[in-house]
């Protein structure tokens, strides 16, 4: 008798634990509806962006709409080669597996991965870690920064990311996630400096998405 009921206290909980979760995980407030991305300016300081679009089938894959791909280029340096940076934001209210780790889509696209770290950032007086991607394909290398956003916390690793809209489904009824994605497309001799380039452009631009993402 015992052995069964401490069975049962055991299987009550675990119930109780996937019911919170469940129920914080899917009890939304109401949504307006509105395309979040499209608050992000094309011109941000002496940077001038342009809009890229993306295909349908490219929407389905990522199960939203709410997502922009921009090229942005420094207005002291229009025209200049590899001075340009990626700006691609996935949004959603509501769906946390938007914000999938990005290496399948560079992989779909020909890219091989070359190294993988992490690079802090300042903004203003605060240190962000983002993650970091070297990539290649025949000649030509690519580097990439990337981050997670729940609500207004943002984090290098995807996993606390997804514990983290969960915690604010049950708390506030918020589920809202991104990936935050900069690249840029550069030679082998110039990864250096692209990177430098494509850490100032994350620097000025993420407390102007922290702003305008919920």
């Amino acid at each position: 008798m015992q052995n069964s009921t401490k069975r049962f206290i055991i299987a009550s909980v675990a119930l109780l634990v996937t019911a919170v979760i469940t129920f914080g995980a899917y009890s939304l407030k109401n949504y307006s509806g509105e395309i979040y991305t499209q608050r992000i300016p094309l011109f941000i300081g002496e940077w001038h962006g342009k809009e890229l679009g993306m295909d349908e089938r490219t929407y389905e894959i990522l199960e939203t709409k709410d997502t922009i791909m921009r090229q942005y280029v420094l207005s002291s340096q229009i025209g200049e080669p590899n001075e340009s940076v990626m700006l691609a934001v996935v949004f959603s209210q509501n769906n946390r597996k938007v914000a999938h780790p990005p290496e399948v889509c560079f992989a779909g696209g020909g890219w091989e991965r070359s190294d993988k770290g992490i690079e802090t950032i300042m903004i203003g007086n605060r240190e962000l870690r983002m993650n970091k991607l070297i990539l290649q394909k025949d000649s030509w290398r690519q580097v990439a920064l990337y981050i997670y956003k729940s609500g207004d916390r943002l984090t290098e690793n995807y996993y606390a990311q997804q514990i983290n809209i969960i915690l604010n489904g049950m708390i506030r009824k918020d589920t809202s996630s991104a990936l935050i994605r900069f690249s840029s497309v550069t030679s082998e001799d110039s990864i250096n400096e692209t990177l430098a380039l494509t850490k100032r452009f994350a620097g000025e631009i993420i407390p102007v998405l922290e702003k305008k993402l919920p």
